[in-house]
């Protein structure tokens, strides 16, 4: 086998990083409802409301993006549909939902002959959003319908529509949060450094959302619960309150490449009893000037989930310093980090 050139070599590699961080193809055209007609309809959708007002654009409550599609009926059925041509391969259904008072939403996949290829039922008593998701092989069917119906009296919204590959699931469907018991920084205080600064999601709840026990699901950079740097660093001190015995650590993290946001690179744990830490929220403190003992590095890796870490052995301290270093995109100079949610686990 002849050498391979440098200079090829490069760009098989750059071409490969590129192919991986390439956004999942999705089968359905606007899934999201972001596409409108002159009109105000959602493109690329067939509706059939229970009423002539059932079905709407609805952009305040949203699970991603800027807006959903909502249904509010007192009675009868909606149904929304749309269809595609999926080859023969394993594909997943997804489809999120949140819903008020007991109208039942359903996904499915229905094939030419109206047989049911996939079907996820919204579960009854759960307030916020919930991912439907189902898969299946369409074999030679050919034509497939997405279907989405509202039974009965209540309120759904419906958002990010998806069929993808089965092989990208996880890549569109949520992170299972790491196993916890108590979380030590639950609604406490924390600084940091530099201040954040992207406009879709900085906004005055940026100096709690870090602990605030809410889980951001989405997309992180359009919404407010997260807290955003682009061309930064950031480091994060958390007040504990007290000396604690410290076990392992979580932090949820956004990427991928949408809209330019990649992951850090890497994630390091500092410890301190020093209450000068207290100060660091002052534009005049030097984070540096405190005594820290550096405990944890590690390599993170390249997808949106929760980033748990465990110590070696337990320790104690009053204060916690986090810091997210660089990140996978290119250049590395120009980081963007999103996060939303920090957490400090005790021994079990």
């Amino acid at each position: 086998m002849g050498r391979v050139h440098p200079l090829a070599a490069l760009l098989l590699a750059a071409a490969v990083a590129a192919a991986q961080e390439a956004p999942v193809p999705n089968l359905v055209a606007n899934g999201s409802f972001e596409q409108l007609t002159d009109a105000g309809q959602a493109t690329g959708w067939e509706v059939k409301p229970s009423a002539a007002d059932a079905v709407a654009i609805d952009n305040v409550q949203c699970y991603a993006g800027h807006q959903s599609l909502r249904v509010r009926q007192t009675a009868g059925v909606s149904t929304i549909q749309q269809d595609c041509r999926p080859p023969a391969a394993r594909h997943l259904l997804v489809c999120w939902v949140k819903r008020e008072g007991p109208a039942a939403v359903r996904g499915q996949a229905v094939g030419p002959a109206g047989q049911v290829l996939a079907e996820a039922a919204a579960l009854p008593d759960v307030p916020d959003w919930q991912v439907l998701q189902a898969t299946f092989n369409p074999g030679e069917v050919g034509q497939v319908t997405i279907r989405l119906t509202v039974d009965g009296p209540g309120t759904a919204w419906l958002d990010e529509i998806l069929l993808v590959a089965a092989e990208h699931a996880a890549r569109v469907l949520p992170a299972e949060r790491p196993a916890t018991g108590r979380n030590l920084a639950l609604h406490k205080p924390y600084s940091y450094s530099p201040a954040p600064g992207y406009d879709l999601c900085t906004d005055p709840d940026d100096v709690v959302q870090l602990t605030d026990g809410v889980y951001t699901k989405g997309h992180f950079w359009s919404q407010k619960s997260t807290v955003g740097w682009l061309r930064q660093n950031p480091q994060v001190t958390i007040d504990l309150g007290r000396v604690e015995a410290i076990d392992g650590m979580a932090i949820s993290v956004a990427g991928g490449g949408w809209a330019g946001v990649m992951f850090p690179v890497e994630f390091r744990f500092y410890v301190s009893d020093d209450d000068a830490c207290r100060r660091l929220g002052d534009e005049k403190a030097d984070l540096n000037q405190v005594k820290w003992t550096h405990i944890l590095k590690c390599a993170m890796e390249k997808k949106e989930y929760w980033a748990d870490f465990k110590l070696d052995k337990p320790v104690k301290a009053k204060y916690i310093r986090i810091e997210l270093v660089r990140n996978h995109g290119t250049p590395p100079d120009l980081p963007w980090t999103e996060t939303s949610e920090l957490k400090i686990y005790p021994p079990k």
